[in-house]
């Protein structure tokens, strides 16, 4: 206990000058609104009380879900904005309260509100919403509550104190309840009680010295079975630039605290730091080296780390890296995943990336259009997956010496004559090395589209599509599970300023669609419903 007071005190120290990269996928409930696009270019909007640019960090790894978006290329210091936001601010009716309520054939009822207000510098923004599902099959029914608050405050950059410097506050909480209906006993219930907090304070923008440290909390616990999990994660940073060079170090430090139906306590944690150096070739291109030091209870690597980016013209631009690691997934991020999850069997584990490889190419077109496309390679042991349990209806997870190839594509086009597109595409090959067989529940294909048309000032619609290729549930490659296909259309007419109508159809082809064995999924759903801004 001592020697994880003394770490703590030590990795304080170096947080104080260290920059590292935000994990996003492993907390995607905290929404801080973003509205910057790439680079120094920031959306034109009309002048109404000011909204400070929120910087957020690049790019993010999933290996359970992987997921790749459009700001994967690391050549800007900031993401691309957050797609459903991206026209918050650049329309002339600019509204900062929402209200929307709907009703539906298995929805009964679904509404959210929110309401961001805005000061010199800042934004306080409160959320809440729910949903309750009626059953489609006996014991499908279920129901969910949320709710948030988010700050986000600059500092000026004419005074003497953290000059330009951001900060940010995110806080969330989340019931999901429901019926294990493919268990033993199909009318147990399980609720999953979720929390997030996030405090993170930044200065990208300095032209000589950035840095940036987080402090992230996850807490989940089920509320009829005896599982509690605290999540505590400490991201630091520091990087000095110059014109030619550029020095800092990345660290991570993730604390486990872990109890179960057993009365048993246990603590998990992880550690990762990286010193590294940086030389800019010119204005279009960098290069950077350096090492990873990774250490859990019971893994440790220390491989060495490289990058590079070059900026071809205004339009085109690559990237390479080279980046082993580790991460800790614990019980409660599984089942945040997989709600059918049983948390009490494995309370941690920590998977080393002996070997990580991405490479990227971007174009991109005016403000607002952006194609990406790139392949990524990753082999570790003690790669994690899902498989079905004893018990029926619930599920364990499961580790083997793994290797993955991945090749993904993003199309960004927002508001062109032609309305808004954004689509993704990924081809996922993850494999046991010892049987080079697939690893259950990773699709080989996987894609997500969403296009949306003005047809006038008053009338929009869209449409999406969610597709994941058939999947196999076990290990030896014996059975799968049929693909998972559901496109939907949603309608938007304005009936007055800030009053509309919608709707929405969900699943249109009605699919018996499942992504966990026996755990059907909602069929064609249609919603009705009403949006009232202010």
């Amino acid at each position: 206990m001592k020697k994880h007071k003394l770490f703590l005190i030590f990795f304080l120290a170096i947080s104080v000058i260290g920059f590292s990269q935000e994990d996003n996928s492993n907390n995607p409930s905290i929404e801080l609104p973003d509205f910057v696009i790439v680079g120094k270019q920031t959306v034109s909007v009309k002048k109404v009380k000011k909204i400070p640019p929120d910087f957020v960090s690049s790019i993010s790894d999933e290996f359970i879900k992987p997921s790749y978006s459009a700001d994967e290329l690391k050549i800007q210091e900031v993401s691309a904005p957050n797609l459903e936001r991206i026209n918050i601010f650049d329309s002339t009716n600019v509204f900062f309260g929402s209200l929307e309520l709907g009703i539906g054939l298995y929805s009964l009822p679904v509404g959210s509100i929110s309401y961001l207000h805005p000061f010199e510098g800042g934004f306080v923004r409160g959320k809440a919403g729910g949903n309750y599902q009626r059953a489609f099959d006996e014991n499908t029914e279920r129901y969910s509550l949320n709710g948030g608050l988010d700050f986000s405050y600059i500092f000026p950059d004419n005074i003497s104190f953290m000059p330009g410097s951001h900060i940010s506050l995110g806080t969330e909480f989340k019931t999901n309840a429901f019926k294990l209906f493919a268990g033993e006993d199909p009318k147990e219930k399980r609720t999953i009680n979720s929390g997030n907090l996030l405090f993170r304070i930044q200065n990208l923008s300095s032209e000589n010295f950035i840095y940036k440290i987080q402090v992230q909390d996850e807490i989940t616990n089920l509320s009829q079975e005896t599982f509690t999990e605290n999540y505590l994660s400490l991201n630091g940073a520091f990087k000095f630039q110059s014109d030619v060079i550029e020095l800092g170090i990345l660290t991570k430090f993730d604390r486990q605290f872990y109890s179960d139906s057993t009365d048993k306590s246990q603590d998990n944690d992880l550690i990762s730091i990286r010193p590294f150096l940086g030389i800019k070739l010119g204005k279009a291109a960098r290069v950077r080296i350096g090492f990873t030091f990774a250490r859990s209870e019971s893994e440790k690597s220390n491989k060495p780390y490289a990058s590079a980016s070059i900026r071809f013209n205004d339009q085109l631009s690559l990237f390479a890296e080279y980046e082993p690691d580790a991460i800790l997934f614990t019980a409660g991020k599984m089942l945040r995943e997989n709600d059918y999850f049983n948390p009490q069997i494995v309370s941690a584990i920590p998977f080393i990336k002996e070997n990580s490889f991405n490479v990227s190419l971007k174009y991109e077109y005016d403000t607002y259009f952006q194609l990406t496309g790139g392949i990524k390679y990753l082999s570790g042991s003690r790669f994690p997956y899902f498989l079905s349990s004893n018990l029926k209806g619930r599920f364990e997870i499961a580790a083997a010496d793994a290797k993955s190839i991945s090749a993904y594509f993003d199309a960004l086009y927002h508001l062109g004559p032609y309305g808004a597109f954004y689509g993704s595409l990924e081809f996922n090959d993850i494999r046991e090395k010892s049987t080079n067989n697939f690893l259950p529940y990773k699709p080989i294909i996987k894609s997500s589209l969403h296009y949306t048309y003005y047809f006038s000032s008053a009338f929009t619609a869209e449409a999406n599509l969610t597709f994941h290729s058939a999947r196999y549930i076990d290990l030896d490659n014996n059975v799968e599970i049929s693909p998972y296909l559901s496109p939907g259309v949603k309608l938007n007419y304005n009936i007055s300023k800030g009053f509309s109508g919608t709707l929405e159809l969900t699943n249109l082809s009605n699919n018996s669609n499942y992504l966990w064995k026996d755990y059907k999924g909602i069929p064609f759903n249609l919603i009705l419903g009403v949006n009232y801004n202010w």
